[in-house]
């Protein structure tokens, strides 16, 4: 699924059950993973795992798009 993200604020934390990748497609931002903060950039890939809160916000003027897949945790 792509999706795209218009805000330069971090909204609330998101946390799943399943693991939940992000791959960076267009523009430029930031990801919050627990208390850590990485660039988003075109090219990027990031994991995040099942249980881990997580936020992201763009830091270019066009819009971050991102393409958002989700994976079952195993037991």
């Amino acid at each position: 699924m792509k999706n795209s993200f218009t805000s330069t604020e971090y909204p609330e934390p998101g946390i799943h059950e399943d693991h939940e990748g992000f791959y960076i497609l267009r523009g430029t931002g930031m990801i919050q993973i627990g208390d850590a903060e990485y660039p988003a950039n075109p090219g990027t890939a990031i994991l995040v795992p099942a249980g881990m809160p997580h936020a992201i916000r763009k830091t270019s003027v066009t819009d971050l798009e991102i393409f958002i897949f989700h994976f079952a945790a195993r037991e």
